[in-house]
């Protein structure tokens, strides 16, 4: 199901349920080859990260350029 990039957002909820969060992100940032991810959701831009020093400028310096979820 591609649509509106849900198919990430339920494969992601899936994975949650089955206590799974960590193979499903080491598998996205695998595939896309960085520790970065860049996506589409209902027609936002969405940037996930792993990456030390991409997570250091958000939170440093350029906090105010990212909105900044931390989920549970």
């Amino acid at each position: 199901m591609v649509f509106l990039g849900l198919d990430g957002v339920i494969r992601s909820l899936v994975a949650a349920r089955a206590n799974r969060d960590i193979e499903i992100w080491e598998s996205r940032f695998k595939t896309a080859g960085s520790h970065t991810v860049e996506t589409t959701i209902v027609g936002m831009r969405v940037v996930f990260t792993a990456d030390p020093e991409n997570i250091k400028a958000v939170l440093s310096s350029q906090f105010h350029d990212y909105g900044v979820f931390v989920g549970s």
